[in-house]
């Protein structure tokens, strides 16, 4: 098996990169393909510190069809993992899934103090009769593109630049909540989001985006903060207004795609003047999901998405006492 390794916190055109070179090199070599990564995110054990991940493990499933990767596999990620000699992790990464290629980013560092690189990496596959690749990274205006670059966008809330390195929208899957129900009394009914406390969530304000709802993508306003206008809430929520659908969606898990960021979130001085605004953010995401449609043309033929109960997994290598 082609394996293209790496840590992998969601896949954008650099890492898409490497899964075009995978994949012409498993032709080559009549064989299949897998992307590589690990659990939990290599920098929560080498650093212990808390990562906000840009896409969880069930969203990385979506992800696996719209990008067709034809398999994806963890390794647990540990401290003595971490710690292996990189001819002895290469060794047992061989012996778990059985290695015959590798392709990789040109920065990839791996084993004990990152001791092992793309030299390390040739060197051993040389040896072991196998082909190697290293790929240069994608840049855009002059920025390598990256996960952490995409993280710091996202944070920002520069939603369109971030999907712009993504190579296709920045999305979440959350599952819907109770909430106030105070949209509802003002008319603009929202589903409240619960999501994992892993996930990055863009800066607070309000987002041009879609929902996925009974078999189809349908416009959504998108609001993220702790709604100033009435301040009894003193964390950050997800709240999601489908645009002319009224179901009560309690219990049910959304996929929601962001587009636009459309202005910052403030305090309104009564109910009235926010409801007034609330109709303009509407309109504007209306125009805005209908310039959307070859962005959202992959999602459409998601199985993922056509079958909600869908439980896929990400095939798991046990840790053989790693």
């Amino acid at each position: 098996m082609i394996v293209v390794l790496g840590a992998f916190d969601g896949y954008h055109l650099g890492h898409q990169r490497l899964f075009s070179v995978a994949s012409a090199m498993a032709e080559r070599e009549s064989c299949g393909w897998a992307v590589v990564s690990f659990t939990p995110h290599p920098k929560t054990v080498l650093m212990h510190e808390r990562v906000s991940l840009l896409f969880t493990e069930e969203e990385k499933i979506l992800l696996r069809e719209i990008l067709s990767i034809p398999t994806m596999i963890q390794f647990p990620f540990t401290s003595r993992l971490s710690s292996m000699d990189p001819e002895d992790f290469f060794s047992y990464m061989d012996r778990e899934i059985g290695v015959s290629g590798v392709v990789v980013g040109d920065n990839f560092r791996f084993g004990r103090e990152r001791r092992g690189d793309v030299d390390t990496l040739s060197e051993i596959c040389r040896a072991k009769g196998i082909p190697f690749s290293s790929v240069l990274p994608v840049t855009i205006d002059g920025s390598v593109v990256s996960s952490t670059l995409i993280r710091d966008l996202i944070s920002r809330g520069k939603i369109s630049d971030a999907s712009t390195r993504l190579g296709y929208p920045f999305f979440m899957r959350g599952h819907v909540i109770e909430g106030s129900r105070r949209g509802r009394k003002m008319g603009v009914p929202t589903a409240n989001l619960s999501f994992p406390s892993t996930k990055i969530i863009p800066k607070p304000g309000v987002y041009a985006g879609a929902a996925y709802l009974d078999g189809e993508w349908c416009p959504a306003a998108i609001s993220i903060g702790n709604n100033p206008t009435f301040g009894d809430i003193s964390e950050n929520r997800v709240e999601v207004h489908i645009i002319d659908k009224n179901e009560d969606l309690y219990d049910q898990t959304l996929y929601v795609l962001f587009f636009e960021r459309l202005r910052s979130e403030r305090r309104f001085p009564d109910p009235e003047r926010l409801v007034s605004q609330l109709r303009d953010d509407i309109k504007r995401t209306k125009a805005i999901f209908g310039c959307k449609t070859d962005i959202l043309s992959p999602f459409y033929t998601s199985s993922v998405l056509n079958c909600m109960m869908y439980r896929g997994t990400i095939p798991f290598v046990p840790d053989a006492g790693l």
